[in-house]
């Protein structure tokens, strides 16, 4: 009994552990509660400028963080793939990949205490324990992998819709006489509070050109940091216009007009493919419940007239 309660402590300790981490206060909320309290204009002095500005990791992240150890070692070439990873997710910390591996280890450790203490209530045999044990372990290791992978999607969605809009008000700015990097910034403070994902790719860009950087090296960063085909198409058109020196206006516009036809052509795909899909959840769900509905009372008739005769 005080192995198994000391299992369950561990498991629960962990589990809050990654609870607190993934339900940190949001910066939106965290400025809610200094205006609440009175303390936003002392504090809204010394803050920094820039919608890239981050918070301070929390003592959750910190955790993680030592968890991962000096093998998660950003510099590390093993790790590139995971660290371009989380670069698309939008987790540009130094620390990222440190965190990330962190997470790993504490999920692989936590699921395994809690599928013991599991298995102490059920009485399995020795194959069964280890199976399950090994089972929690791997699930515990690859899921971090998911969330992330489910984070990316998220994050590229938000960007692809919100490019075409994007482009119309680079247009404008362009039309009004503003360079192509001073476009980018003004639709960067535009979208600061309707898009951040892609205002903070936007004053990325904006900041590298600002840096030394060349056009196509900052182009082609945008292109590396958000993974989508419409960006690697917008960047490799407007490398081209830069190079030949046609107008930038015209191109951004006719790309601008053809991803807003792209978009419609896959909504028309999913609303064609919608019958299909809920073609199985009608047989298994609905059709019975609604033959239950109609035929229910007609067959209960059927039952009490058949036993009374």
């Amino acid at each position: 009994m005080t192995l198994a309660l000391l299992l369950t402590f561990l498991g629960a300790a962990a589990l809050v552990l990654g609870l607190a981490a993934l339900l940190e206060q949001s910066p939106a909320r965290a400025r809610l509660m200094k205006l609440h309290e009175g303390l936003a204009p002392a504090a809204a002095a010394n803050e920094p400028g820039g919608i890239l500005v981050e918070e301070e990791p929390s003592w959750a992240l910190r955790a993680l963080a030592r968890l991962g150890g000096r093998g998660a070692d950003p510099a590390n070439p093993a790790l590139s793939t995971v660290r371009k990873r989380l670069v698309v997710a939008g987790y540009r910390r130094p620390s990222s990949v440190r965190v990330y591996m962190g997470a790993r280890v504490a999920a692989a450790l936590a699921l395994p205490l809690l599928a013991v203490q599991a298995s102490v209530t059920q009485d399995l045999d020795s194959v069964r324990f280890a199976a399950l044990v090994v089972f929690a372990a791997g699930l515990g290791w690859v899921l971090p992998s998911f969330l992330l992978d489910g984070r990316i999607r998220a994050r590229q969605r938000r960007i692809e819709l919100g490019l075409p809009d994007a482009l119309d008000l680079m247009v404008v700015c362009i039309e009004a006489g503003l360079g192509l990097h001073a476009s980018i910034s003004r639709v960067a403070a535009q979208y600061a509070d309707s898009n951040r994902e892609l205002a903070q790719e936007f004053e990325l860009v904006s900041l590298e050109a600002h840096a030394g950087k060349s056009n196509v090296e900052a182009l082609r960063g945008l292109a590396d940091r958000t993974g989508l085909a419409e960006v690697s198409a917008l960047v490799a058109m407007l490398i081209q216009t830069e190079r030949f020196g046609t107008s930038v206006a015209d191109a951004l516009r006719v790309h601008g007009s053809s991803m807003r036809q792209r978009r419609m052509q896959v909504a028309e795909e999913s609303a064609a493919k919608a019958p299909i899909k809920m073609l199985l959840p009608a047989a298994i769900f609905i059709f019975p419940a609604t033959l239950l509905v109609v035929a229910g009372p007609g067959v209960i008739s059927l039952i009490a007239t058949l036993q009374g005769s």
